[in-house]
């Protein structure tokens, strides 16, 4: 199936601020090979049915990306935390942004990391719970959970400074700070590469001279 395609809402419900929170097409075919959109939260609507599934993550996945964004100026506070049924053979996953907070008025994306111990093998349950502080007339508190399986092998443990590399810049394209650092860090090297020929230009003139 090309192209992007939404997974239907076969049951939904209101109760929620206007916000986005999904898994977007890229990253569903990059975890799953599907050429879909899944969306837990779509303009506040409530997605019941992918809250049921419990998501199988492949043996060489061990990141997801989530993509979220508030659509009104309304703060809408935030919570994340996680539950894993065996932490003998995974530790509680990371995150690169703050497990407190305010949903992005922006879009952006948001990793979670995931960490075998390799002390034993086993097939694991975890989830991420997520609640948000709702403005009136909605509830307190709306509670999400985005459940996922993971499996586990003795002596195959997962290195956590190799994989939370460069998370900052993973960052949805509208913050300009990021894109700013990036073209920064990308002149920095050019400067660095041309002082680097100039000089071993200069050097090699300076051997033609000697010689002559």
């Amino acid at each position: 199936m090309q192209g992007v395609l939404c997974l239907v809402l076969l049951a939904i419900h209101g109760g929620a601020a206007s916000f986005n929170l999904l898994v977007s097409g890229p990253e569903l075919h990059r975890t799953l090979g599907l050429n879909a959109e899944l969306r837990y939260v779509n303009n506040g609507t409530i997605n019941d049915y992918a809250l049921g599934f419990s998501v199988m993550i492949p043996e060489h996945i061990w990141d997801l990306y989530f993509t979220w964004q508030n659509l009104k100026p309304t703060p809408i506070p935030y919570s994340i935390s996680f539950t894993v049924s065996n932490p003998e053979a995974m530790t509680i996953p990371q995150l690169n942004i703050s497990r407190k907070g305010y949903i992005p008025t922006s879009e952006e994306v948001f990793r979670v990391v995931f960490q075998c111990t390799g002390k034993v093998s086993a097939e694991v349950e975890l989830c991420m719970n997520m609640n948000f502080t709702m403005p009136p007339p909605f509830p307190d508190i709306t509670h999400l959970a985005l459940k996922r399986q993971k499996v586990c092998y003795k002596n195959n443990n997962t290195n956590s400074d190799t994989l939370m590399i460069a998370d900052a810049m993973i960052v949805g394209a509208g913050n300009p700070f990021y894109i700013g650092v990036g073209c920064a860090c990308a002149a920095v090297v050019l400067l660095a590469i041309f002082a680097v020929i100039f000089y071993l230009r200069t050097i090699k003139a300076r051997r033609t001279d000697v010689i002559q």
